[in-house]
């Protein structure tokens, strides 16, 4: 059988165990984002809280660092900062999930937690039956109790990454798709019941949308005060300026539903969430009381230099919150849990560990170089003449050339500027989540170092932060 169609089973346990404890040493391995247990990671799934936990799947190839039959994998955390992992979630080993269980969502009612994804199969021929499956959360654990949906005949077989919501009684579901003529569309379902007798609505017709993709991933919808926001990432964007710059683009648009029109009246623009190189797939969930979402720090169809080993992560937890038309994320409060000790500021810190850079009261251009050789090379940011710029040109580990190796934001007056570095992952936040920009980063032994031009000591602070993943082995 191919390797990338190879199902974990028990007698595989061992093998990995001790992939696990040497990838546990390798240099690129994150200290406070989530890394794959082996293999593989990609779209966060199923994320939810209850009695206290919050509960955290990924997409889950165990064998390499490549997209192969998918898993999930659960994580859990009391407080979105420190994780251990949980353990193999779900198995693609029914025939209608036999080339993997695909992305999905939590559904809690009545206490029970409910879960919609995608199973997708194929034939001898190779021809694919996208099945969407209702789970339930049974003493722990997943456990299948039907397809609710299978192909939609109008729609080419890309149909995937379910969303159930409620409203007025009646459960409804959303569903990435492409048509035939390779536009992009959200379907809609309906049913009465959650598990039994679910009926194609209609697609959701999004009004005046600005951009015209093949296909939407991760259809997501979550209200915050009287707002609706949908998410989701669509495939097939063309390059505008300093916009859509990677090779799929991940983003939002706040508006109204009207569910029984079937219309989503948008009162923004489609805005990327992210505006950085590596971030997809985001999926919003409700804490205890307040609304977050996590991303995938990785690019379908990228390379990333140590993909033979491991490869992907999740995103911090981030909050999110409207403001001036605006979804705006920044990291749970909860970080600031993670400041082992202050460091002592200075233009040069050499041999740099995981750190959060703080600046404040800022009122002149910039230079910030991060995983340099002393003062030279490594990841740059620099803020000039309010435009913010962010460059891995200087890099010895170059990622994804053919997408550009700059990202910029032009016009935009920076106040505050919080920057986290782990061992592979950058995730930066201006303004308190006004704008972010995430990245994977892989330095050679010899970018060890930050440096700091123009800017003073009372205007930067520099923590350590400790190690908040527990790493631990279990499947």
């Amino acid at each position: 059988m191919d390797d990338k169609k190879r199902l974990i089973q028990k007698e595989d346990i061992t093998s990995l165990k001790k992939k696990h404890e040497k990838l546990k040493n390798s240099k690129y391995r994150d200290y406070f984002h989530i890394d794959p247990l082996t293999g593989l990671l990609n779209d966060p799934n199923g994320l939810f809280y209850k009695d206290g936990t919050y509960h955290i799947y990924y997409q889950w190839y165990p064998f390499k660092g490549v997209h192969g039959l998918k898993h999930w994998y659960e994580v859990k955390s009391p407080d979105l900062v420190n994780f251990k992992n949980e353990g193999l979630a779900i198995r693609p080993d029914k025939k209608y999930k036999n080339r993997g269980a695909y992305s999905g969502s939590a559904f809690i009612e009545d206490g029970e937690v409910y879960f919609s994804y995608s199973g997708n199969e194929k034939d001898e021929n190779e021809k694919r039956y996208p099945n969407e499956v209702l789970a339930r959360l049974e003493d722990g654990e997943i456990v299948d109790k039907s397809v609710i949906i299978s192909r939609n005949p109008d729609y080419k077989e890309d149909q995937r990454d379910p969303r159930i919501f409620k409203i007025d009684g009646i459960y409804y579901l959303l569903l990435g798709a492409r048509d035939k003529e390779d536009r992009a569309q959200i379907l809609l379902y309906r049913s009465k019941y959650i598990d039994k007798d679910w009926e194609f609505y209609g697609k959701l017709d999004i009004k005046n949308l600005d951009i015209n993709p093949y296909m939407f991933e991760c259809p997501d919808l979550i209200k915050i005060d009287d707002d609706y926001v949908l998410l989701f990432s669509p495939q097939g964007l063309e390059k505008r300026g300093e916009y859509f710059n990677n090779i799929y683009n991940n983003g939002y648009i706040i508006g109204d539903l009207d569910i029984y029109e079937k219309t989503f009246s948008p009162r923004t623009d489609f805005i990327e969430l992210d505006r950085g190189f590596d971030f997809y797939a985001a999926q919003s969930f409700v804490g205890s009381d307040k609304n977050y979402l996590i991303g995938w720090l990785g690019l379908p169809d990228t390379l990333y230099p140590n993909d033979k080993n491991f490869s992907g992560s999740l995103s911090l937890a981030r909050e999110i919150y409207i403001k001036d038309d605006r979804l705006f994320t920044r990291p749970v409060k909860e970080i600031e849990k993670l400041r082992e000790k202050e460091i002592e500021f200075s233009n040069i810190v050499y041999d740099i560990d995981p750190m959060e850079i703080e600046i404040e009261d800022i009122e002149k251009d910039f230079e910030i170089g991060i995983y340099s050789n002393k003062d030279k090379g490594g990841f740059k940011i620099t803020y000039k003449d309010n435009k913010f710029v962010i460059d891995r040109s200087n890099l010895l580990n170059i990622i994804s050339k053919d997408y550009g190796l700059e990202r910029t934001i032009s016009n935009v007056r920076i106040n505050k500027l919080s920057i986290y570095i782990d061992k592979s992952s950058i995730e930066i936040f201006i303004n308190d989540g006004e704008y972010a920009q995430s990245l994977k980063i892989f330095p050679k032994d010899e970018e060890r170092d930050l440096y700091i031009k123009n800017l003073e000591k009372h205007q930067v602070f520099l923590y350590k932060l400790k190690k908040s993943y527990e790493d631990n082995f279990i499947i």
